[in-house]
């Protein structure tokens, strides 16, 4: 039997870009429940960006589903809820080499509990 650090794919840290984690169930197009490496990619790295771009002021962001598409990195696409206000989060992770930053690439306001996640399209901030 395969340990859970075995069936997850790791990519080196080295000295001027990030280490990230990938499981494999990231690479099926299925809605999973967050998982606290989606929740620690919000709170740590994505939560003043997702809060001005979806207009959310203040307020503790919990992560509750996500899909994943595996392209030049990875899109994620989340179910954010911030107390009664639910938000779909489309992130953009880069390969390590490509030594760029994570990114909240499109945010679609006024979702409900019931919305399933679903792929959407990049959209343009200004």
């Amino acid at each position: 039997m395969e340990s859970q650090e075995s069936k997850k794919i790791f990519f080196i840290e080295n000295e001027s870009c990030e280490s990230l984690e990938f499981d494999p169930k990231d690479f099926y197009d299925v809605t999973l429940p967050a998982n606290d490496r989606v929740q620690k990619l919000i709170d740590d790295f994505l939560s003043d960006e997702i809060k001005l771009k979806a207009g959310i002021n203040g307020e503790k962001l919990e992560a509750l589903s996500y899909k994943s598409d595996f392209v030049v990195g990875t899109n994620y696409f989340v179910k954010v809820r911030s107390q009664d206000k639910y938000v779909h989060v489309r992130i953009f992770l880069p390969f390590p080499y490509q030594c760029n930053h994570k990114e909240v690439t499109s945010v679609l306001k006024e979702k409900n509990q019931f919305d399933s996640v679903e792929h959407f399209q990049f959209t343009w901030f200004k």
